[in-house]
């Protein structure tokens, strides 16, 4: 599950274009457009970015869906890898306008206490801090330059926030370029330089305006295009920043609970949800269909001692005149093939004189 950290970035870049859109006078019943979250790039592309937008036709059966803007947040991997995911999904989707990366790095990479250690120590408590608990232990206000330290140790912290942000020109997005024009990027913390990533986010923004109102004149070709293009995309920088503030505290939290569940789950609770897992697996796998049934059948009876003296009948003879029982042992067990019924009835002995005759 991604962190909140991860999430928070693109949190205010999402408000910002579901505001821009939502503004423009577009014809809403012939026209799908969606910001949505951590869903997939598109149908042929499995990737699942922070931050995509489409638009999709109403209007004919073909219900086409063009994906214009994917975002995606690298947070305590590496960027390169995330580099590697947009160069398939610009290639999958080459109509896309606009690729928006972030990267956050901590200051140090997370690392959770060590067995014996100071902290450990200290939070070695019968249950775990809830969230207000553990953050006000921190004795800090949110903030990127406040690392979340509780008892010692490091539970979050943050290093940079950068952005890069690449837009379409006469072909596909080519991530490789350095085409000023193309391709821009900048540092939100720790100082603020993001005056060329605005400009080519708002660049973008302004693409995916004139694609939609290339499909709203499709629709409607009178359709008040001054209108369309008056609204204003409008991101704030003070509000991304916030919002990685305060998933701070939350990433730290949910790494403290891991950690917790982790190293203070009582073996006894353990060995329980262990047996629980066996006894599970035994009765799934002893289950059997209508066809299929235990090959045997096992029965404890009372061992006897015939009146001839002989020993070690699992029943006496019929030429015995006698029988007496036998102190020890107490009990006799036999395993006797498992056999059906006429009625179809599974799960019992050799049937009763009484029972229908025997179906093979």
């Amino acid at each position: 599950m991604p962190s909140a950290v991860h999430e928070a970035v693109f949190a205010s870049l999402h408000v910002a274009f579901v505001c821009f859109f939502h503004s423009i006078p577009y014809p809403f019943m012939a026209l799908n457009v969606n910001v949505l979250c951590n869903a997939e790039a598109s149908s042929s592309n499995p990737t699942i970015p922070d931050l995509r937008v489409s638009f999709q036709t109403m209007t004919n059966f073909k219900k086409t869906v063009y994906v214009l803007i994917i975002g995606e947040t690298a947070f305590s991997q590496y960027w390169r890898a995330l580099r590697v995911k947009f160069k398939r999904t610009i290639r999958l989707n080459p109509e896309l306008l606009m690729v928006i990366m972030a990267v956050v790095e901590e200051c140090t990479q997370y690392r959770s206490p060590k067995k014996k250690s100071y902290t450990t120590n200290m939070l070695r408590e019968k249950s775990p801090r809830s969230s207000d608990s553990f953050n006000a232990a921190t004795g800090t206000l949110p903030a990127l330059c406040n690392p979340v330290v509780v008892e010692g140790h490091t539970w979050c912290s943050i290093r940079s926030v950068r952005f890069k942000v690449w837009v379409r020109g006469a072909g596909p997005i080519d991530i490789n370029t350095k085409n000023s024009d193309l391709v821009a990027s900048g540092t939100l913390y720790p100082v603020e330089d993001m005056a060329a990533v605005y400009a080519m986010i708002q660049k973008g923004a302004q693409l995916a305006r004139e694609k939609l109102i290339s499909l709203s004149q499709k629709h409607d070709p009178h359709i008040d295009i001054e209108a369309m293009r008056a609204p204003l995309f409008i991101l704030r920088s003070d509000a991304i920043i916030t919002n990685i503030a305060g998933a701070m505290s939350e990433t730290a939290h949910r790494r403290y609970m891991a950690w917790y569940e982790e190293h203070h789950t009582p073996k006894a609770a353990k060995m329980a949800s262990d047996a629980m897992l066996i006894a599970s697996d035994a009765a799934q796998a002893a289950r059997f269909d209508s066809n299929e049934g235990p090959a045997f059948h096992m029965s404890l009876r009372p061992r006897t001692k015939c009146a001839c003296g002989s020993q070690g009948h699992a029943s006496p003879s019929r030429s015995c005149a006698q029988v007496t029982p036998d102190e020890s042992p107490a009990f006799h067990m036999s395993l006797r093939p498992r056999t059906k019924h006429g009625g179809g009835t599974r799960g019992r002995a050799p049937p009763n004189r009484s029972s229908a005759p025997l179906r093979r």
